[in-house]
């Protein structure tokens, strides 16, 4: 007999390396993003989450000296998936990574969406709550613990078969200095935290030109 692995859906997980001073750096002016975007008249905003605050998407054209260091570092992380899931392809010059933050508090969340434009999808960590990740005392964020990336599996038939329907979901706990790269198309989704801190990411959608 022989199985194959048939349909497979390349999920990366990355860590980068002495982020501490990056991390600190991007959190606090992405804080300053959503002040500043605020007092502009600009109302509470995320296009997925729930009462979380979602920035523009023009956080890698501001300048900053950490968020060109993100770049630099997400960047090689991009390259080497792209190698990886193209049997040694390379991505074009002219391939564009359009980002955003995200910032949630207490008993917001991420709803399940997929990033249909965009080839890869990449999410990023710079800062993450102590105790993020306890299960959630009152159960509010059911079996998953707070603050979990979840990623549903993308065969929809699948999730109807109760031999598969257990194992719908795959758990990633993130972790302050670390992130996740897929494709585009992959559903996926964030439970909430309910810690009086902060859990904030960045987003990034990348766009290789056919």
């Amino acid at each position: 007999m022989v199985i194959h692995g048939a349909f497979q859906t390349p999920i990366a997980e990355y860590d980068f390396e002495d982020s501490g001073a990056m991390d600190k750096g991007l959190s606090e002016y992405i804080l300053d993003i959503e002040k500043a975007e605020k007092s502009e008249g600009n109302p509470q905003f995320s296009m997925t989450g729930v009462a979380g605050y979602q920035t523009k998407d023009d956080l890698l054209l501001r300048g900053n000296p950490f968020v060109d260091e993100f770049i630099s570092r997400i960047s090689k992380e991009i390259a080497t998936y792209w190698s990886a899931i193209t049997n040694g392809g390379t991505l074009p010059d002219n391939t564009r990574l359009v980002s955003w933050g995200n910032i949630y508090r207490r008993g917001t969340l991420s709803v399940a969406h997929t990033h249909p434009e965009a080839n890869m999808a990449v999410t990023y960590y710079p800062k993450i709550p102590k105790g993020m990740g306890d299960i959630d005392p009152d159960a509010k964020s059911g079996v998953a613990p707070q603050g979990a990336f979840l990623i549903n599996d993308p065969r929809p038939a699948a999730r109807y078969d109760s031999s598969f329907a257990a194992r719908s979901s795959v758990v990633f706990l993130p972790k302050q200095g670390s992130g996740m790269i897929f494709t585009g198309w992959v559903e996926h989704f964030a439970t909430p935290i309910y810690l009086d801190d902060t859990r904030i990411c960045i987003s990034t959608n990348v766009l290789v030109p056919k």
